[in-house]
């Protein structure tokens, strides 16, 4: 069973030049007339725009947006298209809204155009451009929608999707029932080996490619192979030209034997020398390590002695602390033994005034 698509009704704002336009669709058919210029493609522009995202010439590159009478954007206008639709008898609404982002930069006072953002509302719930794309697959897939309401699309596609399109239309025609009577066709099915047609004929065309190139290849090759022949030789010629060559080679040999010679003596030089830096650096090695040894042991002994002297400061300084709260302890004790002196002697000077009776 097929799919039943009717539109009831489309919405345009501040689309294309169209500020504001509602279109209620009648129930059979909906005749929208003018003359050119008068908006007829703009409606059919918003329809595929709102479904696709695309122009009724399924460019993506084209504007929507409202130009003011010099032919400049408007900006900060809301450009949007809805419609409501009724798919086999469930009424769903669709909504795509561009809307333009304007920012005002730290220090300035201006704002400034910084993009445009993009809705798309199934029954007023936001989609992602992927969750869009699968609700409108599942009304109409594009390909079917253009070659439904575009004429001129079913001729303009290659052959084979033509032919793929009209065996769907047909119900399906498989290879088998068309090779039905012909021992030929029926033969041919049976070294396809689980293919399809077209990819049989595929496979024979990629070997006839391969095999044409090969044989266009065969001439070029056949030059390559002649110029590797080689031409005739003086062999005297040759034959005087190599022992001469030899007896420079035995020259350079000799040469090379008397440098192999100094490189070797050189060699054994170096080994030697190498030998003497291994010995002074041991011996730096170990006279530094024996002054590192001297070094660490006169600072041990000079911490050990500062420890010392350390422990007898804080003996002393233990010592005068003790003398210094005992020293105040006697004061202490001082002062109150002449408080009670001069109580002592205040009482005795009382005493002693008083007449005995």
């Amino acid at each position: 069973m097929g799919t039943r698509i009717t539109i009831n009704s489309m919405r345009l704002v501040n689309f294309k030049g169209v500020r504001e336009l509602g279109i209620l669709f009648g129930d059979k058919q909906t005749s929208i007339m003018g003359r050119n210029g008068s908006g007829k493609t703009t409606v059919f522009d918003a329809f595929t725009w709102l479904l696709f995202g695309k122009d009724s010439q399924d460019r993506k590159a084209f504007s929507v947006k409202t130009r003011d009478d010099q032919g400049n954007e408007i900006p900060k206008l809301t450009h949007e298209v809805s419609a409501s639709i009724s798919v086999n008898g469930e009424r769903i609404t669709l909504t795509r809204r561009l809307s333009e982002k304007w920012v005002k930069r730290r220090g300035s006072a201006v704002e400034e155009f910084s993009g445009n953002t993009e809705e798309r509302l199934y029954n007023d719930v936001p989609c992602s451009m992927k969750e869009w794309q699968e609700k409108i697959n599942a009304i109409c897939p594009e390909q079917t929608f253009k070659f439904i309401t575009n004429p001129l699309y079913f001729s303009s596609q290659k052959p084979e999707v033509q032919r793929a399109m009209l065996f769907r239309m047909a119900g399906g025609v498989s290879d088998s029932d068309v090779a039905q009577g012909n021992a030929d066709f029926e033969a041919l099915l049976g070294r396809l080996t689980g293919k399809t047609m077209d990819e049989y004929k595929r496979e024979i065309a990629a070997k006839k490619r391969r095999v044409k190139a090969e044989l266009d290849g065969i001439p070029e090759r056949i030059d390559e192979r002649k110029r590797d022949v080689p031409e005739a030789e003086d062999w005297a010629a040759l034959e005087s030209e190599l022992k001469s060559k030899q007896g420079r080679l035995a020259d350079v040999e000799l040469q090379i034997a008397d440098q192999a010679k100094a490189v070797a003596a050189q060699n054994q030089q170096r080994v030697e020398l190498m030998k003497k830096v291994g010995k002074l650096q041991s011996e730096l090695q170990a006279r530094k390590m024996e002054i590192t040894q001297q070094v660490q042991a006169d600072y041990y002994e000079q911490e050990q002695h500062k420890m010392q002297l350390l422990a007898l400061m804080q003996d002393e300084r233990n010592s005068l602390d003790f003398c210094e709260s005992r020293k105040v302890a006697i004061e202490k004790e001082i002062a109150d033994r002449k408080a009670k002196r001069e109580e002592f002697i205040k009482e005795w000077k009382e005493i002693n005034a008083r007449t005995l009776t």
